[in-house]
């Protein structure tokens, strides 16, 4: 068992180099077995990988002695997800679809033996009730695992739908409320700037007041600016009939007739 031979993946030992006889006394394996799989018989160590993960390949494996572990990359590092002892098949999916390998492969125990088999290899499998009977129902064992997958992946599908209907509604919600603040608050600046305008047109031109009237007018729409850069102001939009009702909620005697002569330039 000196004999290594490179799978391009690790180093494992061609049993078809060693006797069936040797074979079968060093690993306890009946003889007539031995001498039927002799050809593709391999014996890999501790650490070594039968199937890497993402890899595209035809070979069937049956783990005949020892144990191999089951790897997934997670992210970053690859996590060990199950254990396979023998007796037992490997990489059997590669049998019904031409998909990357779904796991990684590494074997676990100290030495295990191997029998790895290309698809024009498989009757020795068919012809073996033992063989096959093993084979299909790994297989379906498989098929059902997947099917179940299935489910649970469409039911998460599902409830996630679900979840993002619900969630676009709220969005919805708060987006034409937001809407109706920002229409609110142009109506409001609206006013505010053409009640402004109204008024230093009142005021005499080049006097304090009517400078701070001008003033105050360009920082409104500074503020509305830097607030509000969404809102789009104009003074010809502004809701005469609710700055009409709002002067007129006015009750400030010390103001009487300015409110008056402002009021008498709304109508």
């Amino acid at each position: 068992m000196n004999s290594p031979q490179n799978d391009q993946k690790e180093k494992w030992t061609d049993g078809s180099r060693i006797s069936a006889a040797e074979l079968a006394l060093w690993y306890e394996i009946p003889r007539e077995e031995v001498a039927s799989f002799h050809p593709y018989v391999r014996i890999y160590a501790r650490g070594a990988t039968l199937i890497q993960e993402g890899e595209t390949d035809k070979l069937l494996y049956l783990v005949r002695t020892g144990k191999v572990g089951v790897y997934k990359q997670v992210g970053s590092h690859e996590e060990q997800i199950a254990t396979i002892d023998a007796v037992n098949f490997v990489g059997e999916m590669s049998l019904i679809n031409n998909e990357p390998r779904s796991a990684t492969i590494r074997v676990l125990s100290e030495q295990s033996v191997i029998y790895a088999l290309a698809i024009p290899h498989l009757s020795l499998i068919y012809s073996s009730p033992k063989w096959s009977e093993l084979l299909i129902s790994r297989l379906c064992k498989n098929l059902a695992e997947k099917n179940t997958q299935f489910v649970a992946a469409s039911g998460q599908m599902d409830e996630l739908k679900a979840e993002i209907h619900v969630k676009n509604q709220i969005v919805d919600r708060m987006t034409q409320a937001s809407r109706r603040l920002l229409n609110q608050a142009e109506l409001a600046f609206d006013a505010i700037l053409y009640m402004q305008k109204l008024t230093a047109e009142k005021a005499v031109v080049g006097t304090k007041g009517w400078a701070y009237l001008r003033m105050l007018s360009d920082l409104s729409r500074a503020l509305v600016a830097h607030y509000l850069p969404e809102a789009h102001l104009s003074e010809g939009a502004a809701d005469l009939k609710t700055i009409q009702k709002s002067m007129d909620g006015l009750n400030r005697k010390d103001l009487g007739s300015i409110i008056d002569e402002l009021g008498h330039s709304l109508k």
